[in-house]
């Protein structure tokens, strides 16, 4: 599913379009309400596409506009404004934005300007897994099919999913048995003798003198 980032100043729009890209079956990772929230969400979101006002406060949209294409050049960018006007266009295309819609046309034109800057970009090479990011190869083979890891007797050994070929040539570890000395225990109903304590050998007596 494609990930757009919304970035508009005014709350009742970024509504509207969040509520209309969802309908649309597209996923809305950030919504920012100035520019240069715009350019921070941008780099640490990596949108597959992002939708800019022209109007906003910090930074405009096509300053905007200008620091994320710096950033990552393959993104594609749409300027949503009422402000649509010939120079507009130009100062856009000057920056790196070729989709340029007026928001008295509806997101009607919305959609298409999206979804024709999406077919000319590539799907974004990273998949999010909670807060890790892991690049996705769609060239590597699976590490085991279905099928691989039903094993019959005599067959690899498993472990968990995966399939690991058992090496009969492989003698099992010797280990030497190792003898637990424990103490014996006294019978439960034996009965206890009280301890009497060590005493010190006496000291020897010398044999007497002989006269």
């Amino acid at each position: 599913m494609r990930k757009i980032l919304i970035a508009d100043d005014s709350d009742n729009t970024r509504i509207y379009i969040r509520n209309a890209l969802l309908s649309h079956g597209w996923a809305v990772c950030g919504e920012a309400t100035d520019g240069l929230q715009a350019v921070q969400m941008a780099s640490q979101l990596k949108p597959d596409l992002v939708v800019l006002d022209l109007s906003m406060p910090v930074l405009t949209g096509l300053e905007a506009a200008k620091e994320i294409l710096q950033a990552s050049p393959e993104v594609p960018i749409v300027l949503f404004t009422l402000h649509e006007a010939p120079q507009v266009r130009e100062a856009a295309a000057r920056v790196g934005v070729l989709k340029v819609v007026s928001k008295e046309d509806g997101v009607v034109s919305l959609f298409a300007a999206i979804e024709d800057s999406l077919r000319r970009a590539p799907a974004s090479a990273i998949d999010p897994v909670g807060p890790l990011a892991i690049p996705i190869d769609q060239n590597a083979d699976p590490l085991a099919t279905s099928a691989e890891t039903v094993v019959p007797a005599g067959g690899p050994e498993t472990i968990g999913p995966l399939a690991v070929p058992a090496d009969q040539s492989l003698s099992p570890l010797a280990i030497p048995p190792v003898e637990a000395t424990a103490p014996a225990l006294a019978p439960a109903d034996a009965p206890t003798s009280p301890t009497t304590p060590e005493t010190p050998p006496s000291a020897a007596v010398p044999p007497e003198h002989q006269s």
